[in-house]
Parts: structure tokens; sequence; C-alpha cells
């Protein structure tokens, strides 16, 4: 599986535009990793920390916080507690800062319109062009044994892209919004053909992830060349 979503990224200049475009826009796809890696590996207290990097690496972060009792083992207050007084700690400091709760890319991204909404519907049209094989990764929710980390990333992926929706997208192309989420997600979708190829038989495990990872670099690396 690692394998697979390396060779995907490799061969798909979109991910290399993106790792170059914007320090904010790499920061953001490696922290989010983080926090996929340590909801998926059921490590509570790398939990914790990785929502609270993502957070001060992009705002939308947010989201991956409010989400935590989603996963059992993180209601508990000695897991929430040291992100919740994070959380309140750095909207303090803004306030102290700039006189507002909220980050500034909040205010600048704001909509709401039906302009904003057909905007933002051609903007996820987009994502789905510009990286299929991440739209794909409800598949791993057949993996049984993470299937609740599965659905706590999934859940907020669903709800960063209908964000898209009030805000209308971005102004430039290649997806430069949706990509801190990306790298998880296509490394789910992998996850989750490998494990329903490998119901067929081991070398099935091995060879559907292969073919996915090399497929979609190989498409992506013509469509975006």
């Amino acid at each position: 599986v690692g394998l697979a979503t390396a060779a995907a990224f490799a061969l798909d200049p979109f991910v290399l535009l993106n790792a170059n475009i914007g320090m904010e826009t790499a920061l953001g796809a490696a922290a989010v990793a983080l926090v996929a890696y340590a909801a998926v590996a059921e490590r509570p207290r790398l939990l914790v920390g990785a929502v609270i990097v993502a957070v001060l690496g992009r705002p939308e972060c947010v989201l991956f916080v409010v989400a935590l009792p989603l996963l059992p083992r993180m209601r508990r207050v000695r897991y929430l507690a040291p992100v919740v007084g994070a959380l309140v700690l750095l909207s303090l400091a803004r306030l102290a800062l700039f006189g507002a709760w909220l980050p500034n890319t909040y205010y600048a991204k704001s909509g709401g319109t039906w302009g904003h909404a057909r905007l933002g519907a051609a903007y996820i049209a987009r994502t789905i062009a510009d990286f299929p094989l991440s739209w794909a990764a409800p598949l791993a929710l057949v993996i049984a044994a993470r299937r609740r980390a599965c659905a706590y990333l999934l859940v907020v992926a669903a709800v960063w892209l209908a964000f898209f929706l009030r805000t209308g997208g971005d102004l430039f192309e290649y997806s430069r919004l949706w990509f801190p989420l990306v790298p998880e997600l296509t490394a789910l979708a992998i996850a989750g053909a490998a494990e329903l190829a490998g119901r067929i038989g081991p070398r099935a495990a091995i060879a559907a992830p292969l073919a996915c990872g090399l497929l979609a670099g190989g498409r992506a690396a013509i469509v975006h060349h």
C-alpha cells in the first residue's frame, strides 16, 4: 500500500506542484497525514499533538478537533482537555493581536451566496478530475479493524468539501485547497482496494494496490502534464 501510494504521488505533476506552490499547502498536507496516521494507528497522544499542529498549519483543520468525539477513546477528558486548552490559547492570542476570534483566512473566504455555491460545485468537480483516487477513500470502510478511524477522516473530508459551496472554492486550478486531504484519502483508497482484493487471495492483495497506484499516477502524468 505504501509503495503504491508513493508511486501514485511521484508520477502526478499536480502533487509536485502543490508540494511547492505554497508553504502552508505542503505543511497542511504533512500535518493532516500525521493526523490520519495517529487516528488509524490508534495512538491517542500522538493524535492530540497532531490535531493541534494541524490547526496551527491550516485553520480548516479545526474540523479534526470538532470530530474527535467520533473516536470513542478520544472522548476522555485527558485527551480533549489539552486540545481545547490549545485552541483557547490560540483564540486569545489571535484576539489580542488582530482583534478577531477567527483567522483572517476565514473572513477572506466568506461567501454564502448562490453564486458562491455554483462556483464551489464547479471547484468540487475539478477536485474529482484532478485527484479521482482521493474520492475512492470510502473503500477503506471495508477494513473492519480501522472503520472508526476511517469514518472520522471521511466525515472531516465531507465537511471540508461542503465548505467550498460557501466560499466558492479557489481562484487557482490544481485543487490547492483540497490537496491537504489528498495524501491521506489516496492512501485510504489504495488500502481499501488491497483489503477487497485480499479476499480473493494474497497475490491479489499485492497486485490490486500496485495497479491502483500505477494507473492513477500514469493517468495523472498524462492529464496533468
